[in-house]
């Protein structure tokens, strides 16, 4: 995340072919300027590059956003919103294996009985996403998603915190 354009903070992506010895010249990954960036993530697979972020507009509130290279970084696909905007959406987190992507991020759909964590996925390298999918149970409030891929096998935790006296749990 850098702020070096005028306005909102923005994602930008610099690589490294050699090992991480020396690096290329930024690149802007985010693409509206009316949108604020926070909490971006990155994850590879060969050539593949693939970036997450949360972005905060006036209309939307919080949404998560992704895109992708096909060519090493050199470039990035249109950004698309992976959220709706019907309610907010925090903190995504990203994994890949393969063409799959796997994406898990916190939702304020289900208030004000809960704050969940929901996941979605894309087989086709990013082109198309699954329904998205809440995960455990009707949470007090579940933050901070974690996501890994590994073939077939999907793993995920958040923390959960319930009322007191109970305090937090990881899942």
């Amino acid at each position: 995340e850098d702020n070096r354009d005028p306005g909102f903070t923005q994602v930008y992506l610099r690589r490294s072919d050699n090992q991480g010895e020396g690096f290329h010249p930024g690149i802007r990954i985010s693409d509206d300027d009316n949108i604020e960036v926070s909490y971006s993530k990155i994850a590879c697979w060969e050539d593949q590059v693939h970036v997450v972020w949360m972005g905060q507009d006036a209309v939307s509130g919080n949404q998560v956003y992704y895109c992708h290279s096909d060519n090493g970084g050199e470039s990035f696909s249109t950004p698309v919103q992976l959220t709706s905007a019907v309610s907010e959406s925090f903190t995504p987190s990203l994994a890949v294996f393969e063409n799959n992507i796997h994406v898990a991020w916190v939702d304020l759909k289900d208030l004000p009985s809960a704050i969940r964590v929901y996941y979605m996925r894309s087989t086709d390298g990013g082109a198309t996403w699954s329904t998205e999918i809440p995960l455990g149970e009707m949470l007090k409030e579940g933050y901070l998603p974690q996501i890994v891929a590994d073939g077939q096998f999907v793993h995920l935790s958040w923390m959960n915190i319930n009322t007191p006296p109970a305090g937090e749990d990881i899942y």
